[in-house]
């Protein structure tokens, strides 16, 4: 009798463990539903953003993305473009096993491993219509963390439209600056490459001249470092031999 007793207790704290489990689980999944769901939808505000669009409400940011905003997903090994789609997110990072070490490498674009664990990893470029304007998400190495942006680019001249930064942890103060819009608005209407397609963009504490100034974002003062890391990530991601630069001059077809 005691054991049938002890039995049925025991049953009945299963059966609470069994249901405490279950609803835990299923909270975690909602809870990470709508989690992804929140970053999706602040990286398509950023886009937007980048884009020269203000949202403000999740509403008008799904509505103004998908009137305002197409993509297409590149191999970034061989820069070919996917056809299928549909089981890819929108939202990918191209991600390198030694993103520091690639960012300063001096090998060609096309040399840098950009596999892991031996899987192929692609990245999206956005275009947005009927505005020659094609957003890059970009990422490099700052001072204390990886940094990550958004950076738009006329077609025609090449000539930076905006750059956001929406990922830091950088220096409050110092190297976090280039969150700043004072610091980003300093980005608008360079250019990246001269009239012979040469990159000649840079970061610098130097003073800009007539022939400089066009190229030229001047660096944070007291942020050297990730001042630096900045201009190599532009540098790495819009070098002659990368898929960026092949779509900004127009050898590689976006949305075809």
């Amino acid at each position: 009798m005691e054991d049938k007793l002890f039995l049925n207790k025991l049953l009945k704290a299963m059966s609470l463990c069994l249901v405490a489990a279950l609803i835990l689980s299923l909270t975690q999944i909602l809870f990470k539903k709508k989690q992804d769901r929140n970053q999706e939808l602040e990286i398509k505000n950023t886009i937007l953003k980048t884009a020269g669009f203000e949202c403000k409400n999740s509403q008008e940011i799904e509505i103004k993305f998908k009137k305002y905003i197409t993509y297409s997903i590149f191999n970034l090994k061989d820069f070919s473009k996917l056809k299928d789609t549909k089981n890819l997110p929108l939202f990918m990072q191209a991600q390198s096993y030694e993103l520091k070490k690639a960012i300063n490498s001096k090998h060609s674009f096309k040399d840098e491993v950009f596999y892991n664990n031996k899987v192929p990893l692609y990245i999206p470029v956005y275009e947005v219509k009927s505005n020659n304007t094609i957003i890059f998400p970009i990422y490099g190495q700052g001072l204390w963390s990886q940094i990550f942006a958004f950076i738009s680019i006329d077609k025609k001249d090449n000539h930076i439209k905006s750059l956001i930064f929406y990922e830091q942890q950088e220096t409050p103060g110092l190297g976090a600056q280039i969150a700043d819009d004072k610091w980003q608005k300093k980005w608008q209407k360079k250019l990246i490459y001269d009239s012979n397609k040469n990159f000649n963009f840079r970061i610098s504490k130097e003073k800009s001249d007539k022939k400089t100034a066009p190229f030229q974002v001047d660096a944070i003062s007291g942020a050297t470092i990730t001042s630096n890391g900045v201009h190599n990530m532009i540098k790495y991601w819009f070098r002659k031999d990368s898929l960026y630069y092949k779509i900004l001059q127009g050898e590689l077809k976006l949305n075809e």
